[in-house]
């Protein structure tokens, strides 16, 4: 289960305070798969970095006893002057400790999947784009977490890549939680049973995703 208890965050721009939320406190339990929708700027990626970790509210917290991804396919943790194995290593340590038979495992997994050939001891910043997002994605299908978060995932150019990792993310999110951001809502309504909605520094909680959907489009005066 993911507890969040009043829980606010804001931004300061031009000395000015901008409030992204306002006191909020929600749950989601085990297997709950959650979309997570709002207008632009409303503070749905925010939401995600919190809940991952990568950022911190100024009040409130956010508790977990289980393990959650980065969001997927995020090349947030890859350093530029780093070559892409030494950047495998690195994550690797963080989740693994020392040992070397799981990290090389990862290397080889990834390796495997990403498919760039003699990119490995390339720095990151001198990949292509389209191996960046290879190797991102690849190095989210090498680990197993509890809850997943999705943020508009890019799959790259590669048709045969991309149909490749949609059908092995299926598999990996199988009987597992997420909460997931996408501009298809169609794909969410598919996908997910539970809807939160953004609006005014505040979080709706639908338990039915479709009810979710219905008002996100009525408030934001969506037609299709």
């Amino acid at each position: 289960m993911i507890i969040i208890k009043n829980l606010s965050k804001s931004y300061k721009t031009n000395s000015k305070e901008n409030i992204i939320f306002d006191n909020i406190s929600l749950s989601i339990k085990d297997y709950q798969r959650i979309a997570l929708l709002g207008g632009s700027g409303s503070g749905k990626s925010t939401l995600l970095n919190l809940i991952t970790g990568e950022d911190n509210g100024d009040k409130g917290y956010v508790f977990s006893n289980k393990s959650i991804s980065w969001p997927i396919g995020s090349k947030k943790a890859f350093h530029p002057l780093m070559t892409v194995i030494e950047n495998i290593i690195f994550i690797s340590r963080l989740y693994l400790g020392n040992n070397q038979k799981e990290i090389n495992e990862k290397i080889n997994f990834i390796n495997e999947f990403s498919n760039i050939g003699n990119s490995l001891n390339t720095q990151f910043r001198r990949l292509p784009n389209d191996f960046k997002t290879k190797i991102a994605l690849g190095l989210s299908m090498a680990f197993e977490f509890d809850f997943y978060v999705i943020d508009g995932i890019s799959y790259g150019d590669d048709q045969n890549f991309r149909e490749k990792t949609k059908n092995f993310l299926i598999n990996k999110l199988e009987n597992k939680s997420f909460i997931m951001i996408d501009k298809n809502l169609k794909n969410l309504e598919e996908k997910c049973n539970r809807a939160f909605v953004i609006n005014n520094k505040k979080i709706s909680i639908f338990k039915e995703v479709s009810e979710g959907i219905i008002f996100y489009k009525k408030i934001f005066s969506i037609k299709n």
